[in-house]
């Protein structure tokens, strides 16, 4: 975690995070102190990935699927990373 955790203590949603930029986001988010909810639309592999990362560096963090272009998934997604952790 960088020396001033300007996100501890605070929840993200990353859309698209199992790779590329996004990953690249939750990973930052997650060293300034951020507990991460990785969302995936297809990238499940690379989200397991970086929750993984994310956890070793002692941040909760947890994959969540969803198709954006589905507005019930969408409010499902926002409603289950409320929720987490």
């Amino acid at each position: 975690m960088s020396d001033n955790g300007k996100l501890s203590g605070k929840r993200v949603l990353v859309t698209g995070s199992g790779t590329g930029l996004g990953a690249g986001i939750a990973l930052r988010c997650a060293s300034e102190g951020a507990n991460v909810a990785v969302h995936y639309g297809r990238s499940k592999d690379g989200a397991v990935k970086v929750v993984e990362q994310i956890r070793q560096m002692g941040q909760h963090s947890e994959a969540f699927a969803a198709d954006l272009a589905n507005i019930d998934e969408v409010k499902s997604l926002g409603k289950r990373a409320k929720d987490f952790p």
